[in-house]
């Protein structure tokens, strides 16, 4: 009976739940050029799910229930236009606190707290920008060339419930040439992380 109980328990969870409030708004401003966006929220969850690695059953990953946990921040974005609507530009910028209100597990026999923890694979903050130009051509065969850049940064990010690894702060930069032709043909040259900035994008044990 006791296989079967951690069998059920490994296999078996409940159903998140959660209550959401937000406050945002939309403005256009100076002749609408300019586009606003901002937004506060607050979460309350009931049962988070979170998928962790079963440890005393190999490598697959498995689906356990945080009590409760909440997550609060706000969001802002602005895009916009220039010069004649050839330049456009847009910025992002998003702050998130996600922690465990209540969770305990049980590791090894030892009951273990990550209360006050904050959730695992959630930056705390985010900003992602770009900007491009369009140039008109004159030309037959090509309409316009429009070239830019962009970039991505996140924060520092944990990897586990108990806080114990993590991933620093990092940024990427990329860039973009567009090729306008005639009969609405474009061709576009993507490159990302021109930086080649090194950072790892999972964790597990």
């Amino acid at each position: 009976e006791s296989d079967y109980a951690r069998i059920a328990d490994a296999v078996s969870y409940k159903p998140e739940t959660s209550w959401n409030y937000e406050l945002g708004t939309h403005l256009n401003l100076f002749g609408q050029r300019l586009q606003l966006d901002a937004a506060v929220y607050y979460m309350e969850v009931h049962n988070q799910q979170v998928s962790k690695f079963a440890g005393n059953y190999g490598y697959g990953r498995m689906t356990v229930n945080a009590a409760k946990s909440y997550s609060c921040g706000m969001e802002l974005s602005l895009r916009g236009q220039a010069l004649d609507n050839r330049l456009t530009y847009n910025v992002a910028y998003g702050y998130t606190h996600a922690a465990f209100k209540r969770f305990d597990d049980t590791i090894d026999g030892v009951s273990v707290s990550y209360k006050g923890n904050r959730a695992p694979f959630v930056p705390e903050h985010t900003l992602a920008a770009s900007i491009a130009y369009r140039l008109p051509l004159a030309l037959t065969a090509m309409r316009a060339l429009t070239f830019g850049a962009d970039m991505t940064a996140r924060s520092q990010i944990y990897w586990d419930e108990a806080n114990s690894y993590d991933q620093w702060a990092y940024a990427t930069l990329g860039g973009h040439v567009r090729l306008d032709f005639a009969r609405d043909i474009n061709v576009t040259l993507w490159g990302e992380n021109l930086t080649n900035t090194r950072y790892n994008t999972f964790y597990f044990k």
